[in-house]
């Protein structure tokens, strides 16, 4: 976990080390030493914690994303009571393969447009 909210990131370390199923790795204060420290040791999801989503937070979850592919990275952001899931994933392009990968993703971008217009009365 990275929480460069130190009052919000103790608080949910104490959450999330009662989940069972769950270990908490290492927690990180701030982003400085991240990428080598995630060389080390690969966990299963990244939880990155902050008050507002800033340029450099968006920059370092893609550069993460590509570095380590297939690592889910979790932001959560505490103004606005948003989670964003970020990942990367190398597919195949043969055609079937791209396809399918259009029309999923297609579909799950229109199901998320669907529920802000139910949302909004539109």
């Amino acid at each position: 976990m990275v929480s460069l909210q130190p009052l919000l990131g103790e608080a949910l370390e104490g959450v999330l080390k009662r989940l069972p199923g769950v270990d908490l790795v290492y927690t990180c204060r701030s982003d400085a030493g991240l990428e080598e420290l995630l060389a080390r040791e690969v966990p299963d999801i990244l939880l990155f914690v902050e008050e507002e989503e800033t340029s450099s937070s968006r920059d370092l979850i893609a550069r993460l994303t590509q570095l380590f592919p297939g690592l889910p990275v979790l932001w959560i952001g505490l103004a606005n009571n948003l989670m964003h899931v970020y990942t990367f994933r190398t597919l195949p392009a043969r055609g079937g393969d791209m396809i399918r990968a259009i029309q999923q993703l297609a579909g799950e971008y229109q199901a998320v447009k669907r529920k802000r217009l139910d949302k909004n009365g539109g």
